[in-house]
């Protein structure tokens, strides 16, 4: 099957440059720093990161509206099935919202949720303490994992990012997908090992 490739002029490359490194700008700033501002300078950066996240989808693709991400049939389906299963307490609804954005949201070849606590917030309408709650949820549903990366202006262990399971949602090549959806179920197969490794000797008495 051919792959289907957009010529861009060099005005149109050198925008989107311009544009990446704008969306990188708004995307690295610490969001403690964000949560310091005024509201209105809040909002007027949620704004901007929205815009920027639409620009580049429809640059992007050559479907209108952004084009499609793929998702896991599989996997989807038996995070559905767990998600109704969740008590009224863990917010199952929220929850699902949440996943839904995390499928229309993630972007090529990059799976990094893309908003930050506040955002989500805004997007499905909670306490951004909730979404803390229900991203926890989440990992433990296997959706996706937290990690710590170390860049310019983050203490310690760096800035919190939230990595897509690419099994359940995915943009992007095909065989890049394989490679990290081993890598993935690698890591989760270390972490269910440590776990194991972890028992107290009471526990394993038992």
């Amino acid at each position: 099957m051919a792959k289907v490739v957009r010529l861009r002029t060099q005005r149109e490359r050198q925008e989107r440059a311009q544009l990446g490194r704008a969306a990188d700008l708004l995307r690295d700033l610490p969001e403690d720093v964000v949560a310091r501002l005024p509201a209105r300078d809040r909002a007027a950066i949620c704004t901007a990161r929205k815009a920027l996240r639409k620009q580049a989808d429809a640059e992007e693709s050559i479907w209108p509206d952004g084009g499609f991400n793929m998702v896991g049939r599989v996997k989807l389906m038996d995070v559905c099935r767990k998600i109704r299963a969740l008590p009224p307490s863990a917010r199952p609804v929220q929850v699902r919202d949440v996943v839904f954005l995390i499928i229309a949201s993630v972007e090529r070849n990059a799976p990094i949720l893309p908003y930050t606590r506040q955002e989500l917030a805004d997007e499905i309408g909670c306490d951004p303490r909730e979404i803390t709650k229900i991203m926890r949820t989440l990992e433990g549903l296997g959706v996706l994992t937290r990690e710590r990366r170390p860049e310019p202006g983050y203490r310690g262990l760096g800035r919190a990012v939230y990595v897509v399971n690419v099994d359940v949602a995915w943009n992007g090549d095909l065989e890049f997908r394989r490679q990290l959806s081993a890598k993935q179920r690698q890591e989760q197969a270390e972490k269910a090992r440590a776990k194991l490794r972890v028992v107290p000797s009471s526990k394993a008495a038992e």
